[in-house]
């Protein structure tokens, strides 16, 4: 005991350091329990929380992924679709077109068949009336020159 004395007075200890070490004790277990437990458990807490929200952030990045990958393959399909109906719109209405474009031609063929056809007899039915109004005008002529 005689060394021990000889240490702490050596390193400056007295009477009074049992006294400070008391306070130093009670004060860390005070403040252990209003401070230091309270302010761990909030950090705790506060770590717990923001692990949390950062694998709830990753599953929802996940599943953005995802669903950007359904929507791309949706909307393909949506394209492909919409392509082959105007695809398919498209090459009805030529169809419908060209067959109206035939039907007018053949309407209008048939019209100038017609129009020739009248054109043809009105020609030969003027040609015959030339025909007489020639020979009359012949007789016309003769009967002026030589009656004359």
């Amino acid at each position: 005991m005689g060394l021990l004395k000889s240490i702490m007075s050596q390193l400056g200890v007295n009477h009074t350091f049992f006294f400070q070490f008391a306070l130093v004790v009670i004060a860390y277990l005070f403040l252990s329990r209003l401070l230091f437990k309270p302010v761990l458990a909030s950090l705790l807490t506060r770590i717990y929380k923001v692990e949390g929200l950062k694998r709830a952030a990753d599953s929802m990045l996940i599943e953005h992924d995802k669903l950007a990958k359904e929507h791309k393959v949706q909307w393909r399909e949506y394209e492909a679709k919409a392509k082959s109906s105007r695809d398919k719109i498209t090459s009805d209405a030529k169809l419908k077109a060209e067959q109206m474009i035939k039907d007018s031609e053949h309407k209008a063929s048939e019209k100038i068949k017609v129009k020739r056809q009248e054109i043809i007899k009105e020609a030969e039915e003027l040609s015959v009336e030339l025909g007489r109004s020639s020979t009359q005008i012949e007789q016309m002529i003769k009967t002026k020159l030589l009656g004359a």
